[in-house]
């Protein structure tokens, strides 16, 4: 729907502008034999890739011959591509290369939040153009089709990975609540278990729910109608990331710093309040909707405090309504568009 939204909107302002988006609605490979036949036999201004999905070196072999093509990548680690090393093995030598390649064709970067933006200029990794532009739009229209929950009911989206986020701290600050509440909140895992900590994570679930917690968990993958019902009738969104982390060929990246969390965008999406961990960097447009922790101790007391003040909660709820308004599709097309104006009318 972003995309469908965004392209729409240019296209309505721009009459001289027409935008073709590439659906990866088939194999990977075939999506990129289908991009690749269409920059070869069409002329185009400017490619924007959004993910490379470790294919680095065929990317830039495809985008290598298309001069005339202006090229933005959407940056999603800083340090992964600027600060790329490799190991031995050929493969590592191989993403290592094909990164720093494609980091040298670009015209332009695009990051989703404006914490990498500012990262990357105070640490001047590139002299081309940045642009800040969020992955996500706010529809007024979703406000009118909530069902709340009939309890108060917290939601931790995403999968449930022990490189991304830290559930054994959610287990102590729930184990906590079930000592001190007599009426626990609701708590709702939106996302399916990865690997052996995943499973265990459910499991350990499970034994709480055995002992008065209410838990909600799935063990597979939600599909996306039952994912927005789920955080539309949420009252609160936790992310409880590891700051620092290492997904990729065993470099750290930093959450809010380098690296962006899609929870802040399922914050705006569905204009709703989030927990989040005090280190946490996150856009200044929601930080009035943020609530901040330091411990177990301290979450799980925001977590009582908030259950037991209901005018809190309707405060909070309505100070994310009126933030997510900033990603309204008008201003992140606005944004697009002095992208484009800088980086199409920029000279050779």
């Amino acid at each position: 729907r972003f995309r469908e939204e965004i392209q729409e909107k240019m296209e309505s302002d721009n009459p001289l502008l027409d935008v073709v988006y590439f659906k990866s609605e088939v194999s990977e490979w075939r999506f990129i034999k289908l991009v690749k036949e269409k920059l070869r036999n069409e002329k185009f201004d400017l490619f924007l890739l959004n993910s490379t999905d470790g294919k680095h070196l065929i990317w830039y072999s495809i985008l290598k011959n298309t001069p005339g093509c202006k090229f933005v990548f959407n940056i999603h680690e800083v340090h992964n591509f600027f600060y790329s090393r490799f190991h031995f093995g050929l493969r590592s030598v191989l993403r290592h290369s094909g990164k720093k390649l494609l980091l040298k064709r670009a015209d332009a970067f695009i990051v989703n939040t404006e914490a990498m933006k500012l990262y990357m200029e105070q640490k001047k990794v590139t002299a081309l153009p940045i642009f800040w532009i969020p992955a996500v739009v706010f529809e007024r229209n979703e406000l009118a089709q909530r069902k709340e929950h009939l309890k108060f009911t917290i939601t931790i989206p995403g999968t449930i990975d022990e490189r991304r986020r830290d559930y054994h701290f959610v287990l102590a600050v729930y184990e906590l609540l079930l000592s001190r509440m007599n009426n626990t909140p609701q708590l709702i895992f939106a996302g399916a278990p990865y690997g052996s900590y995943g499973i265990e994570i459910i499991e350990k679930a499970a034994t709480l729910n055995i002992k008065g917690a209410d838990i909600i968990y799935f063990k597979d993958e939600l599909p996306e109608k039952d994912f927005t019902a789920i955080l539309n009738a949420s009252d609160l969104l936790w992310s409880p990331l590891k700051i620092a982390t290492s997904i990729f060929d065993g470099i750290k990246e930093v959450y809010g710093q380098t690296k962006n969390s899609g929870n802040t965008h399922d914050a705006v999406r569905f204009a709703k309040p989030m927990l989040i961990h005090k280190e946490l960097n996150t856009t200044k447009e929601i930080e009035s909707s943020i609530l901040r922790y330091d411990s177990v101790k301290s979450c799980s007391e925001i977590i009582a405090d908030l259950a037991a003040d209901q005018s809190r909660l309707t405060q909070l709820k309505t100070l994310a309504t009126q933030n997510a308004i900033a990603f309204t599709i008008d201003k992140v097309s606005a944004k697009f568009q002095a992208m484009l104006s800088r980086v199409i009318s920029a000279r050779e």
